[in-house]
């Protein structure tokens, strides 16, 4: 039951319900063939036949990046108070928007790899297309500000030239060392240690 339940919407069809009646409505001019199975239930078709016109046109945003650009435009129909357009922007898809009487602004996002648009595209809510062009410049997506990167970088160069860690790293290596060196000539004594350096000495100069 869940998978008939009205309103559906397929292939630009609509099929959805008013009090008691089922209604189906499609903004395509050629013909179209639909098979419905009612039992007990009359079924009537209404065609509307307008002309849609674009207007009010825009196109904003980054491209090829996740969250798309925006289109803008305004949707003005000839003779119906209110009417659903195709609209086909070429290779930037196809989008259903409502259409008024006396124009209806909407919105949707479009996806592209290019930066400059150039598209040419057109509406059809009857059987005639109404033609229009879509232009504009898209944004690259910045992923980063170099001026933050910079001030971040001139920052820590700063605190590498002003702060005493280096000296504190030499201190914590060397101390060990030094204090194993004096430690060495205590226990040994000053006497015995130059006898073992005269000894070192006298081993190295017969191995050469």
């Amino acid at each position: 039951m869940k998978d008939t339940a009205l309103p559906q919407t397929e292939a630009g069809i609509e099929i959805s319900t008013e009090e008691n009646d089922i209604l189906t409505k499609t903004t395509s001019s050629s013909l179209v063939a639909i098979h419905l199975q009612f039992e007990g239930q009359t079924i009537q078709r209404v065609e509307k036949d307008d002309i849609c016109t674009i207007s009010e046109i825009s196109i904003s945003g980054c491209y090829s990046c996740s969250k798309g650009a925006m289109v803008k435009v305004k949707c003005e129909a000839k003779s119906n108070q209110r009417i659903e357009a195709m609209i086909n922007y070429g290779t930037l898809g196809i989008n259903f928007v409502e259409c008024h009487k006396n124009g209806h602004p909407t919105q949707f996002t479009v996806f592209s790899s290019l930066k400059r648009i150039n598209s040419s595209c057109f509406s059809q809510c009857g059987k005639k297309k109404i033609k229009f062009q879509l232009d504009g410049t898209l944004a690259e997506e910045v992923k980063f500000h170099m001026k933050q990167v910079r001030e971040n970088f001139v920052g820590v160069s700063k605190y590498w030239n002003n702060s005493t860690l280096w000296e504190d790293v030499i201190k914590a290596v060397l101390g060990p060392l030094t204090n194993l060196w004096n430690g060495l000539i205590n226990w040994l004594g000053t006497t015995t240690f130059i006898i073992v350096i005269i000894i070192g000495s006298l081993m190295v100069f017969h191995l050469l």
